[in-house]
C-alpha cells in the first residue's frame, strides 16, 4: 500500500491531514493500513462518525489523546460497540 493511496482514501473520507489521520487511526487499531480500510465493521462505524464531526482532524487528535489514557482501551471498545456513546462523545470532540 502506498502512502499516496492511504492519504487519498482518508482525504475522500473527510480528513484534511490525511497522513497524520492514517497514523493515528492505525495506532488506535481502527485502520488497516495494508488493506487501506477500516479494521472491521465496528472500526468503520467510528471512522465514519469521526468524518461527520465538524472538524474530523481535531476530533481524531482528541480521540487519540483519550486513547492514550488509562481508560483509552475501554473507550475505544465502547465507541465501537455503543452507537449512543459514539454519537455523544464524538459530537463534543
Amino acid at each position: 500500500m502506498t502512502a499516496a493511496r492511504l492519504t487519498s482514501r482518508l482525504s475522500r473520507i473527510g480528513f484534511d491531514q490525511a497522513e497524520r489521520a492514517g497514523e493515528l487511526l492505525t495506532g488506535m487499531g481502527l485502520w488497516d493500513a495494508a488493506a487501506n480500510q477500516p479494521a472491521g465493521d465496528a472500526a468503520a462505524a467510528v471512522v465514519s462518525a469521526l468524518a461527520r464531526t465538524a472538524d474530523p482532524d481535531q476530533a481524531l487528535r482528541m480521540l487519540a489523546e483519550l486513547a492514550d489514557t488509562g481508560a483509552g482501551p475501554a473507550i475505544l471498545t465502547d465507541l465501537q460497540t455503543n452507537p449512543d456513546l459514539r454519537a455523544r462523545l464524538l459530537g463534543v470532540l
